[in-house]
């Protein structure tokens, strides 16, 4: 594996916050709210006031990063555009929440999803999110480890015999309070949420694994925090979401290997957005993607089975008739007439 220099992946300015901080903001704003409910409801208590409270942290999530964006983020930047950016977050939650629909729930997420993407170039810089070439099959690679994790995850959930069904307490708890924003009604919205997601768990991930490698925080725990992090969020699965330490580990892998952010997040959204409506599809590019971790594995097999075959054959041969011509050839100088 390439060695990464911890200082050198990480290009913010000194005044940016530390990527450890930004990681923290991000998963307390989009990843930690819904599992909040779930362990709540989980106990079995019945207190109006606390689950209020918790399902509108669940929706405060523009807001929390819209401060955090204007108050740490933009230290050099005027007052006017800090308080702009406040209060266009406070707009689009207040929008989201007394008029849902198709416009407004999309632009809550589009706005989580910017501000998620914003703190990802300050920390990173434009590199790992400009698009490249080899970008599109870096994009289907991950496909079969997410397919890998969500089997392990449906068969350790049938094997507990616990019912696994993600999601569905956080929106039931959502839409109790403020009517339909966590509940996805067209393809246009799932296709928003799905960008949301992806942005916000991947671009978490990789700031914590920045932070923990310039802590030169041993490999082993590089790999294993951010998978634990990444399974403690889905409790929604109970405790079949330990299954998703195989993706945390294998994403931690292939940010430590490529430094490329970009297909990290595609590869989610792409997962999200086609698993419900087009499964098949999704199928023939897992299959693809399967395609390109053989060949990439194959290929230093391959290269030494060639290099082996060839030396034999130079063994048994000699050299090519081309090069032994070459050598085998009277030397003559110039103007020296050979007869």
């Amino acid at each position: 594996m390439r060695q990464i220099d911890p200082d050198r992946a990480v290009s913010r300015s000194a005044s940016s916050p530390a990527p450890l901080t930004a990681a923290v903001v991000i998963l307390a704003a989009l990843a930690y709210p819904g599992p909040l409910i779930t362990w709540w409801d989980a106990l079995g208590l019945d207190v109006p006031a606390i689950s209020a409270v918790l399902t509108a942290y669940y929706l405060a999530q523009v807001m929390i990063l819209g401060i955090f964006v204007a108050g740490w983020c933009l230290p050099g930047k005027p007052i006017m555009v800090k308080a702009g950016i406040v209060a266009a977050s406070a707009i689009i939650t207040t929008l989201a929440l007394t008029a849902p629909s198709t416009i407004t729930n999309c632009a809550y997420y589009l706005a989580t999803a910017v501000m998620c993407g914003f703190v990802a170039i300050q920390q990173v810089g434009r590199v790992p999110l400009w698009p490249r070439g080899r970008d599109l099959p870096l994009t289907l690679v991950p496909l079969p480890l997410i397919l890998t994790s969500t089997g392990a995850s449906v068969a350790l959930a049938t094997w507990m015999g616990i019912q696994r069904t993600p999601g569905q307490t956080t929106q039931s708890a959502a839409e109790g309070l403020v009517g339909t924003i966590a509940r996805i009604d067209t393809y246009p919205e799932l296709l928003i949420r799905s960008l949301w997601t992806g942005v916000g768990e991947e671009v978490a991930a990789v700031l914590l694994v920045i932070a923990l490698a310039r802590r030169r925080v041993p490999v082993v725990l590089v790999y294993l925090i951010p998978a634990i992090v990444r399974a403690s969020y889905h409790a929604s699965y109970s405790w079949s979401a330990v299954a998703l330490v195989i993706l945390g580990v294998g994403m931690v892998y292939l940010w430590r290997r490529w430094e490329r952010m970009l297909p990290l997040i595609a590869a989610h959204a792409l997962w999200d957005a086609l698993a419900r409506h087009y499964p098949w599809t999704l199928m023939v590019l897992v299959g693809v993607g399967l395609l390109i971790i053989v060949g990439f594995c194959a290929r230093p097999g391959v290269r030494w089975v060639w290099l082996r075959a060839k030396s034999r054959m130079t063994t048994r041969f000699g050299r090519p008739s081309a090069e032994r011509s070459n050598l085998d050839a009277p030397a003559s100088s110039s103007g020296q007439v050979t007869s």
